[in-house]
């Protein structure tokens, strides 16, 4: 797990349905980026999380942030 990781990035990575849609109804920035620059959606879909991914999706979540490696979730 990366230093500086982000409530949105551990809630994804930890794969918690109910903590993320709870982040985004206390109204938290889902893009938030960890200290590598991974967003969640980031992690999601490079770990075969598909469910995630839609819900990151549907609640508003950039696809096209880039991280320090320059690679995105799309």
């Amino acid at each position: 797990m990366p230093t500086a990781a982000t409530l949105p990035w551990l809630a994804c990575y930890n794969g918690s349905h109910e903590l993320i849609e709870r982040l985004i109804a206390a109204g938290v920035n889902i893009d938030q980026q960890n200290g590598n620059g991974a967003s969640g959606l980031m992690h999601v879909s490079s770990n075969s999380k598909p469910d995630l991914v839609m819900l990151l999706l549907e609640k508003g979540a950039n696809p096209n942030l880039r991280n320090f490696d320059d690679s995105s979730a799309s």
